[in-house]
């Protein structure tokens, strides 16, 4: 193949005039458009995307085998250091272990009670749950998660407000010099002038 042929083929037209007819570029788009199945029958990109593809599962590999060297040299240390306990030493260091894990434990309950009771608080003010999903519980204490109820509800209020005045809003009335004759038909009465024309 020569190097006509590995060249990516390009509508530059398209960019180039704008009167183009809405019919026509419709159709050509509609050509062009190839589902993946078409595209990796041509054996350049089928290459390309075994390439990458390969290069993305190798990737994945090498960082779940680094992640797993990593908890094996933890496990290995750790009994190592168990080795070199005695007795009221390994009781203690397990106490201190299940400590650890409680509290990580109560930290991750009291962090999921405070969301439920936030996602709780804040929908019943019109807050969006999504807003109150993307908060960290874990570093977070009710009053300041009150306190971010409470602004995002007035920000939430303005918002609405501002919507509504904005949706509301009529035109002045008209009156004296500024009424216009035609201002005073019925919409039947401007159809069949428009009708009778």
């Amino acid at each position: 193949m020569d190097n006509k042929e590995k060249r990516l083929k390009l509508n530059i037209q398209q960019f180039a005039e704008e009167e183009v007819e809405d019919k026509n570029s419709n159709s050509k788009e509609e050509a062009e458009l190839m589902t993946l199945d078409e595209i990796l029958e041509d054996k350049l990109y089928k290459a390309e995307f075994d390439r990458r593809l390969t290069k993305a599962q190798e990737t994945a590999i090498a960082n779940a085998k680094k992640q797993w060297d990593k908890e094996q040299a933890e496990k290995v240390a750790e009994s190592k250091k168990l080795a070199d306990m005695d007795e009221i030493q390994k009781k203690d260091y397990e106490i201190e272990n299940l400590k650890k894990e409680l509290s990580k434990r109560d930290l991750e309950k009291q962090a999921s009670d405070l969301k439920s009771e936030a996602i709780k608080q804040a929908s019943e003010k019109g807050i969006p749950v999504e807003v109150m999903s993307e908060l960290d519980y874990k570093n977070e204490t009710a009053e300041s998660i009150n306190k971010k109820i409470e602004v995002y509800s007035r920000a939430f209020q303005s918002v609405k407000t501002t919507a509504i005045e904005n949706y509301s809003k009529e035109s002045a009335p008209q009156t004296g010099e500024n009424i216009q004759p035609e201002d005073n038909k019925t919409g039947y009465e401007k159809f069949a002038e428009k009708f009778n024309k």
